[in-house]
């Protein structure tokens, strides 16, 4: 599934995908195209900058993930990626760049 850019000018571009369900379902992204930043990544769990859960940090604007996910990812709204400056802060910094929806990841899943 294509990730979405939230914002204006980003040329990034990826895709998700869900394996299995619930808890310990499997989050496999691939994404490219983030610029360098004084900062790392971070992939969520996310429905607000204050209900969001950080299940990986990337430093690099390319990468490959595939990891657990630690709660049952229907919970949330989407999987999104931010820009982090480091801050020693560990909650969503509110500066979302690329999104997909859980629930659209969800009908694609592999059982």
């Amino acid at each position: 599934m294509e990730l979405t850019r939230v914002t204006p000018g980003t040329h990034a571009e990826g895709t998700a995908r869900l394996v299995g369900r619930g808890p310990g379902a499997w989050l496999e992204l691939r994404v490219k195209g983030l610029p360098p930043f004084d900062g790392t990544y971070v992939v969520w769990l996310f429905d607000a900058a204050s209900d969001a859960v950080g299940v990986a940090r990337v430093a690099r604007g390319s990468f490959d993930v595939r990891t657990r996910l630690p709660l049952d990812p229907a919970r949330y709204r989407w999987i999104d990626i931010s820009r982090e400056p480091l801050d020693g802060n560990r909650n969503h910094s509110g500066d979302s760049v690329l999104r997909v929806s859980v629930a659209r990841l969800m009908r694609a899943a592999r059982p």
